[in-house]
């Protein structure tokens, strides 16, 4: 290119550079130019980097920055309790009160929850021997590979008891081991207003009674199943059909188990048998559950020095932050402003937040895993991340898996197949848990305020809100304000109704 053609480029190119019609084809590399350049190019053309919706921002620094500063309150909060009302909290204490005189019925209603488990082997056993004397048992060989998918068989049989009843006699059966659940239930109503029992201690108790009245309703419920023949839908020769549908009621795939040690109804009906489930930790029952053949020592020494230290600190934090602050201003939601409602409702929500959070690691995590693994239960599954829920009813499903599953195969599930909506059967789980969470609650101060239910019917309102908002960062946060801001409002409210129970 001769030197007049290089000046006439340079020449159009800075006219139209000065003429703002310049683009990025356009624009001369310092290279290409004989222009004498006394400082290196430092502008470009380009996007702030929030602006630039095509780079994907990597905010982990933020985090860092949120973690330090959750951390730094955390410890703002320590300092300003320690400073203000001193360590008042004696950790050797909270285990000395289990063996207190006054709680030793506490103990005993502990101790009778395995009788009322035999009680309903029992009347299972008895029902059982009632179909035999009246002749209505009936007894199958099948090959194993009819029950266990086996690809190949050795001719061995499984014997298969069929049992012939009348929906009549399932419906008196039924109610009658209901009453005796929900009479069960009682029992701690009895204790509060009998003795006078630590209210925490009643309170777990009454967590205790439930988890027992869902166990005992599901191994009813399921040998039921069995016995009526809903399992195999009345089939005569099982169908791969009717064993998916085994295999769903059992919560297990039947092609893993070993056919000699397939425990079958009513085999299933023995002591062993139910004291087992009665410690597992799940709440569905099945004849036959996952096992490990081993324990991991180790691993069961870490969950149960977890589970120490945790229960302890928990204990700690409540009557240090919860306790101790309340009883010292004399909550009144009569005797105070409202801004000083909305302050005591902030401060307090951190410290409910954080004992929360510790409690949910110590019993899904600790607890759990320490009964799994000294039981050789082989399903860890007892929570999702939960922390990602962007709808109220998604949270409720992730964070408490066996209650969960619980409410789904014996509550949300039947509900449906009566003929009911989606909604409809929602709205039901969220009333039945209210009551429920109520009566953890209730019990224990021995008065019923039903705040806790109208809290957990609430939850119905705030999943229409939260499942019409797009934004997944915004739904998620709308979650996590239910649980940082609920609590500590539930806590304010019953504090206050005990406070005017006393005047």
């Amino acid at each position: 290119m001769s030197d007049s053609n290089k000046n006439e480029r340079k020449k159009s190119t800075m006219d139209n550079g000065l003429n703002g019609n310049n683009n990025d084809n356009d624009i001369l590399k310092p290279e290409e130019t004989n222009v004498l350049f006394y400082d290196n190019v430092i502008h470009h053309r380009k996007e702030s980097t929030f602006s630039d919706y095509k780079l994907k921002l990597d905010f982990d620094g933020f985090k860092n920055f949120i973690n330090i500063l959750l951390l730094i309150s955390v410890g703002r909060l320590v300092l300003e309790n320690a400073t203000k009302y001193g360590f008042k909290a004696n950790p050797i204490r909270w285990f000395e009160v289990i063996f207190y005189h006054e709680n030793h019925p506490l103990l005993l209603a502990l101790l009778f929850t395995n009788m009322m488990a035999l009680f309903s082997l029992f009347i299972e056993r008895s029902y059982v021997f009632y179909l035999e004397s009246m002749g209505r048992v009936s007894q199958e060989n099948l090959p194993e590979s009819s029950i266990t998918f086996a690809p190949k068989s050795d001719g061995q049989l499984i014997h298969i008891l069929r049992f012939r009843t009348c929906p009549k006699e399932e419906q008196i059966f039924r109610t009658f081991w209901l009453l005796i659940l929900f009479s069960m239930m009682f029992i701690p109503i009895g204790l509060s207003i009998t003795y006078d029992c630590n209210p925490y201690l009643l309170s777990i108790l009454c967590v205790w009674y439930c988890i027992v009245f869902f166990k005992l309703y599901s191994f009813h419920e399921v040998n039921a199943w069995w016995r009526t023949a809903q399992v195999y839908g009345g089939c005569l020769q099982p169908t791969k059909e009717t064993n998916e549908k085994l295999e769903l009621y059992q919560g297990e795939t039947l092609r893993s188990w070993d056919p000699s040690k397939l425990i079958l109804y009513p085999d299933n009906l023995s002591i062993t048998n139910i004291l087992q489930f009665l410690y597992l930790p799940t709440n569905c029952y099945q004849c036959n559950f996952p096992m490990k053949k081993s324990r991991n020592y180790t691993f069961m020494f870490r969950c149960l020095i977890e589970s120490v230290f945790l229960t302890e600190l928990g204990c700690v934090l409540i009557q240090q932050w919860v306790i101790v602050p309340l009883e010292d201003r004399h909550f009144n939601l009569s005797e105070i402003t409202v801004s000083q409602f909305l302050s005591q409702w902030t401060k307090m929500s951190l410290a409910t937040i954080t004992i929360w959070l510790l409690g949910f690691y110590c019993i899904f995590q600790s607890v759990m895993n320490l009964m799994a693994e000294m039981l050789c239960f082989a399903d860890r599954h007892f929570y999702d991340d939960w922390w990602n829920s962007h709808t109220i009813s998604e949270f409720w499903r992730r964070w408490n898996l066996p209650i969960h599953r619980w409410l789904k195969r014996h509550s949300f599930i039947p509900i449906i197949n009566k003929g009911y909506s989606q909604f409809q059967a929602a709205f039901l789980i969220f009333v039945f848990s209210g009551i429920f969470h109520e009566y953890f609650v209730s019990v224990p101060l021995r008065r019923l305020s039903v705040h806790f239910f109208f809290g957990m019917c609430s939850q119905i309102v705030l999943e229409m809100v939260t499942k019409n908002i797009r934004s997944w960062h915004l739904a998620n946060a709308v979650v996590w304000c239910s649980l940082i801001l609920g609590q500590p409002l539930l806590i304010l409210l019953y504090y206050n109704d005990v406070q005017n129970s006393l005047k």
